[in-house]
């Protein structure tokens, strides 16, 4: 796995978009993009700058496990999901991931429909 590609694993679990990092890190999205796809050197100045966006250590990135990486993505999203236990099959742990990813958009998509509901309900007493 590149080191790009590593990155992108822990910028994914944290739920942040390339978009979000680039600002975070004072780069375009396009650059940060480059980071990801390999087709720009990561100094380590820059690769500190990502390991505290992501709030990990840069051995973390550099020495990648699924293991540590996956509980630092169940230590991230606890809180919305609840209690996740860490697991020792990446396949199995990315599973999950999608799993509570799509319960997540599902919940979302009711909000938003909900708030249309709302907003139609003014809208008609307004007129």
């Amino acid at each position: 796995m590149t080191l790009g590609e590593k990155i992108k694993v822990f910028r994914n679990q944290k739920g942040y978009s390339q978009e979000s990092m680039g600002m975070s890190l004072g780069i375009s999205p396009t650059a940060y993009g480059k980071i990801e796809r390999n087709e720009t050197d990561v100094t380590v100045s820059r690769l500190k700058q990502i390991a505290e966006v992501l709030t990990v250590k840069i051995e973390d990135i550099l020495q990648f496990d699924e293991k540590i990486a996956f509980h630092n993505y169940a230590d991230s999203r606890a809180h919305n999901f609840g209690k996740l236990e860490t697991y020792n099959n990446y396949a199995e742990a990315l599973e999950v991931m999608k799993v509570l990813y799509e319960s997540r958009i599902s919940g979302l998509e009711n909000e938003i429909a909900g708030i249309k509901r709302a907003l139609m309900e003014i809208l008609k007493t307004d007129s």
